[in-house]
């Protein structure tokens, strides 16, 4: 197992850029056909023929194609199945997919003094014209019912965030549509989990379990912090909320941590279900307190001052309610971390406690002792050291 980890860049939405004189298409037909290839949820194409720099100077002509996505994909992949020999005219859209789409046209803010092209030549998978038209009628409106109307249709289809669409409305808006705002919400994640779903069945994919146990100020959170931005893609990753609820902002994120997880913050069957990792077969809900929002989760990470055995006996041991081999078999490593060291650690049955496999730590950079020192730890390579000596597969 390789050690070392690149990270591929991916997004959901996508800006490819491409000069005429250079296109490996034929034409607008042989390009949308391409991109009907690559399955994008929605797609539009425009041909920039009027551009002039800040001169006065034509530009060159050239193809702009603004793509969305269900999942994140790879931009190397897209370029691929474009015919580009490497990703350099395809941009991660991260900002409002809908400025992306309205620039096709030159009807962003930004491009007002630029030529503006007519909807109608803008070749797309929807009804671009009349998108573009609600969108500036929307605006020109203010914020009104009809504006918020389509605001909520755009939250569902994927084109706007909840804190985006929040941004976008007044604060008597907000207390007046909460109710409807959360459904859309839940009914966005539960379609896009649908969706998730679908995907790791496809890939025979699991989710992984990390435990990262120790004391505080030994750099449990930073670790978790790291390992999860270094795995994410365009979703991010999800940090748990207050002990009151833990899945209140959850959005869609395919990394989650549970931080300081401790007895009686989370059902022990809660928990027993969100870990499984086969949870991607079924329709993984968070628990019913937490509005039963669907979870898309590929890697949780859990923080705890408890190792997994203490945390059990302390919840559920003395009830006799369950078998803790039940949470074990779901956890694919667990780590302790010290003011000194990142330790694997191995459940001992004959003693019923949690011991460092011999020989195998390495210093810990996250502690509060090291935070002062010069160092960079990619924590994809120590998880994939620990992983590889300790024979788990990932």
């Amino acid at each position: 197992m390789s050690t070392t980890s690149t990270r591929v860049p991916k997004a959901k939405n996508v800006m490819y850029t491409q000069d005429y004189d250079h296109a490996p298409f034929a034409d607008i037909a042989d390009l949308e056909q391409r991109v009907i290839g690559l399955n994008p949820k929605r797609y539009a194409i425009a041909f920039h023929d009027r551009d002039v720099d800040d001169s006065g100077n034509p530009v060159r002509e050239h193809w702009h194609t603004m793509m969305s996505f269900p999942n994140a994909r790879s931009l190397s992949a897209l370029a691929n199945g474009l015919g580009e020999s490497s990703s350099q005219f395809l941009e991660a859209w991260r900002g409002d997919s809908r400025n992306g789409y309205a620039y096709l046209a030159h009807r962003t803010s930004n491009a007002r003094h630029k030529f503006q092209y007519d909807p109608a030549t803008i070749v797309a998978n929807f009804d671009y014209p009349a998108e573009l038209a609600a969108m500036e009628s929307g605006a020109a409106a203010g914020r009104t019912t009809a504006k918020t109307d389509v605001l909520l249709d755009m939250l569902y289809d994927g084109h706007l965030t909840l804190d985006e669409l929040k941004g976008q409305l007044s604060g008597a808006q907000i207390g007046a549509y909460t109710r409807k705002i959360q459904d859309v919400w839940n009914a966005r994640l539960e379609r896009e989990a649908k969706e998730w779903r679908s995907m790791m069945r496809e890939q025979k994919r699991r989710s992984e379990t990390i435990w990262l146990m120790g004391n505080t100020e030994t750099g449990k959170t930073s670790m978790a912090r790291e390992l999860c931005a270094k795995r994410a893609d365009a979703t991010g990753y999800y940090m748990s909320g207050s002990t009151r609820d833990l899945f209140q902002n959850y959005a869609g994120e395919h990394q989650i941590i549970l931080d300081e997880l401790s007895p009686g913050v989370l059902d022990y069957a809660d928990l027993k279900r969100i870990t499984d990792p086969l949870a991607a077969m079924d329709n993984l809900q968070a628990p019913a307190r937490y509005k039963d929002k669907a979870l898309m989760p590929e890697l949780i990470v859990i923080t705890s001052a408890y190792d997994p055995y203490a945390l059990y006996c302390d919840q559920v041991h003395r009830q006799g309610i369950d078998s803790f081999n039940q949470l074990l078999r779901r956890i694919g490593v667990v780590l302790e971390l010290t003011q000194d060291e990142i330790r694997p650690m191995e459940f001992d049955p004959a003693t019923k406690m949690f011991i460092s496999v011999p020989n195998q730590s390495i210093p810990n950079p996250y502690s509060r002792k090291a935070r002062g020192a010069v160092a960079t730890v990619n924590p994809l390579d120590v998880f994939g050291a620990l992983t590889e000596e300790l024979e788990l597969t990932t």
